[in-house]
């Protein structure tokens, strides 16, 4: 292997991987919301009740197809590596103020800003993959993205839930969903 294909090879591998840490990035905070539900409707300073909560949830998928109808366009417009860069950036600024306010208009606000910039992922990664890959890697490239975001939800609620195993009891957040509690368990030890 020559040094110029070498170099290809390693230019090609880091792209692949920033966009399933980007992903995976976008899928956790997406995910935050649904693990700390459960607590943010114990909560009696929030004063949520479950129909409350749904309409926090409502707006999260109007986000999703919002950002899934434009963000395409502006990944065609200005760049797949600028609309990624910018849909990670928003979503951890979005989940961060998310925490930090109890307020049930910014929860619609910034539920609905979180997954409109986390729905940005695919086409700005469809965009990167065709300006950075000849057609014949096409496949290969999305097979291995697609691979890893498919773990990338399960991936977050684990981590969320070996944090919250590992935090003092009064940072803890009930998590909603037991089928990964026996994975979490050993990695909390």
């Amino acid at each position: 292997m020559n040094s110029i294909s070498a170099s290809k090879l390693r230019w090609d591998m880091q792209i692949v991987i920033s966009m399933c840490l980007g992903y995976g990035m976008l899928m956790l905070c997406r995910t935050v919301v649904g693990v700390a539900g459960p607590a943010m409707l114990a909560d009696p300073a929030l004063s949520l009740d479950t129909a409350t909560f749904g309409a926090i949830l409502g707006w999260g998928t109007a986000g999703n197809l919002t950002g899934k109808l434009t963000t395409g366009i502006l990944a065609d417009k200005l760049g797949g590596t600028k609309v990624f860069l910018w849909a990670i950036t928003l979503a951890a600024v979005a989940t961060f103020i998310f925490g930090s306010l109890s307020s049930n208009i910014a929860f619609f606000a910034l539920y609905f800003l979180t997954v409109f910039a986390k729905s940005a992922g695919w086409p700005s990664m469809a965009n990167i993959i065709r300006e950075c890959y000849v057609q014949t890697m096409h496949g290969r490239v999305w097979g291995l993205i697609a691979t890893r975001s498919g773990g990338a939800g399960r991936d977050s609620q684990v981590n969320l839930h070996s944090v919250e195993r590992s935090s003092a009891k009064r940072y803890r957040v009930p998590f909603g969903d037991r089928r990964f509690s026996k994975k979490s368990k050993i990695l909390a030890n």
